[in-house]
């Protein structure tokens, strides 16, 4: 097996035992996700506003339906369907909505009429390898969230397996975020969350000091399974090597985050990158045009994680130093 074979393998084994731990708060890390929503929203779609009219660019976008897709975020997918072979070829000779060869849309399947959902996001092929078989791998990068105005298809052949194919695309134009003011009340934020300040700056705050806080307890927690994937998850694989590569020596560790300076990346980072959210969350994630709601939810599952790790931390563990800020 090739070293990223057995890296791919390692980390399987450390998510399947971090879901194992994560079915135990369950109902509070996800259901506090679940449960912070705003007011008067609509579950499927959407209503349009003035600023989605005013920075509204229509294009057309090869559509892949398979789940949500959260900003910012990487996703790897495996390309072995007849139409996802062509839709494939197609977007990598030609440039989308964005501007750059390699997009297409990601959205997911819904009930009803319509084949799939009504706002998606776009991403765009960083990496793809093809396979002697013509299957291909690929990482891909989720640029920006988009609402659907008309549906299409496009049908041709799949050279690979000389197949008539067909897939699914688009008219788009982008869904951004509503404005909001910093007051969380009127904002129109649900009641149901504790809330940390008077509005999404301080609930930005609040996130900071909890991944803070969390890192803290993820390196005295190591090497539990739990803490070493988060760990990973939280600072990549080359800084996690210099990490472990340290406590597992019982040295003194000192390490900065890097995350996204701006408010709404910083969210988005959260959601995405620190633990495997269930499709229906991530599907209100995406549907969400307010970056305060969001960040409440965010607070809420560094809440949960924080809570979870302090109950296998050692209590007479020496308080490891590790930084006082996320940068």
């Amino acid at each position: 097996m090739s070293p990223r074979g057995r890296a791919r393998s390692r980390t399987s084994v450390l998510l399947r035992q971090l879901d194992i731990k994560l079915d135990a708060f369950d109902t509070t890390c996800w259901g506090s996700l679940k449960t912070v929503r705003r007011v008067g929203a609509a579950p499927c779609t959407p209503a349009r506003t003035s600023a989605d009219t005013q920075s509204s660019q229509e294009g057309t976008l090869p559509i892949f339906v398979l789940m949500p897709s959260l900003p910012s975020c990487e996703e790897h997918l495996h390309i072995f369907e007849p139409r996802y072979r062509l839709m494939l070829k197609d977007c990598l000779e030609q440039k989308g909505p964005a501007g750059e060869v390699g997009e297409f849309g990601m959205c997911w399947s819904v009930p009803g009429g319509d084949s799939f959902s009504s706002v998606g996001t776009l991403l765009r092929v960083q990496e793809h390898m093809p396979l002697p078989d013509g299957r291909t791998s690929m990482r891909c990068i989720a640029i920006r969230r988009f609402r659907v105005l008309d549906r299409g298809t496009v049908s041709g052949l799949d050279k690979s397996t000389d197949t008539e194919a067909e897939y699914n695309t688009a008219t788009v134009e982008w869904f951004d975020d509503q404005e909001e003011t910093d007051d969380l009340e009127s904002a129109g934020m649900s009641h149901g969350i504790q809330q940390v300040g008077n509005g999404r700056k301080a609930l930005f705050l609040e996130a900071r000091s909890l991944l803070s806080r969390l890192n803290d307890l993820l390196l005295r927690a190591y090497p539990a399974p739990e803490a070493k994937w988060l760990l990973l998850t939280i600072h990549g694989p080359d800084v996690y090597r210099e990490i472990s590569s340290k406590l597992d020596a019982s040295s003194s560790v000192k390490i900065m985050i890097s995350t996204p300076d701006e408010d709404s990346e910083f969210c988005w980072w959260v959601l995405g990158q620190l633990v495997p959210l269930p499709p229906d969350v991530k599907a209100d994630l995406v549907l969400s045009q307010l970056v305060s709601e969001r960040m409440a939810r965010a607070v809420g599952l560094l809440e949960s994680l924080c809570s979870s790790m302090e109950r296998i931390v050692p209590d007479a563990m020496e308080l490891i130093d590790a930084g006082e800020d996320a940068a």
